[in-house]
């Protein structure tokens, strides 16, 4: 039977029956038994959710502007703050595409690399965003003869020879931790015949041991005029506890001549 809170109140009767998971409801006269609406009463197209409006009603809306949603709930970011993100961020590479950052080139954020400027060097115990390459250059005049030979200079020390069959060697000063990545010497071989190419080489030793050679390169052919030989595709990172030098054989004087040797390598702090 009904029971009543207020007996002079007949709208506070409550319902004398009610069905299995039935909810009391207040009809707007009386309260009532009634079903709640079953879920799948609930539809929403593929790719929308339900949004609050402004009379705090949940209604069908399809994301916009920065993201994309799939019907298995997928969802794709496209922009930043209604900035679009470049196409070319779908096939992004983790081999080919490491250390990019995302980058606003006017129209769109790319990704790309970062080029630091020389205002955007780093502080002392910092680290560059990319390796930074750097040049050393060996003068002619910093070679010594590793035997007891006399050397010969240019006028103006543009160059250098011994004065008979040597090995020269001129010392390189590279901070800890640069990568060695190329080494050309620039010379003048003018001495035909085979047998009389010149043999050039990037040395390291340490604490008395024996040489290393890093890489070694040869000239090939006479020709009266500058040449380059280089040692490519190095790879060496310099140690402090290790000295370094490079070596040029000056098989036949006075048509072997040598002019200076330029150093490639990166650094990644401030030298």
């Amino acid at each position: 039977t009904g029971s009543t809170w207020e007996a002079a109140n007949p709208a506070a009767v409550l319902p004398a029956t009610a069905s299995t998971n039935q909810v009391l409801t207040w009809n707007g006269t009386v309260w009532a038994a009634q079903t709640l609406p079953a879920a799948s009463a609930l539809t929403l197209d593929a790719g929308k959710i339900f949004i609050g409006n402004t009379s705090n009603v949940p209604t069908a809306q399809t994301l916009s502007q920065d993201a994309v949603l799939t019907g298995t709930g997928e969802a794709t970011v496209r922009g930043l703050q209604g900035k679009p993100l470049d196409a070319s961020l779908q096939t992004i590479n983790s081999t080919t595409d490491a250390n990019k950052v995302l980058t606003w080139n006017g129209t769109a954020w790319v990704a790309k690399i970062p080029t630091p400027s020389v205002s955007a060097s780093p502080l002392e115990g910092q680290t560059y965003l990319v390796p930074q390459t750097r040049y050393y250059s060996v003068d002619p005049t910093d070679f010594v003869c590793l035997i007891d030979k006399k050397m010969v200079y240019g006028s103006q020390g543009e160059w250098v020879q011994p004065a008979d069959n040597a090995v020269i060697a001129a010392p390189i000063q590279l901070p800890e931790g640069a990568v060695i990545t190329q080494v050309d010497f620039i010379y003048l071989d003018d001495k035909p015949g085979s047998g009389n190419d010149m043999d050039f080489a990037l040395l390291s030793t340490a604490n008395g041991s024996a040489a290393t050679v890093i890489g070694s390169v040869s000239s090939t052919g006479a020709v009266n005029s500058f040449r380059t030989a280089p040692i490519l595709s190095l790879s060496h990172t310099v140690s402090g506890n290790r000295s370094y030098k490079v070596t040029a054989d000056m098989k036949d004087y006075p048509e072997h001549r040598l002019y200076r040797v330029k150093i490639t390598y990166t650094v990644t702090k401030p030298d």
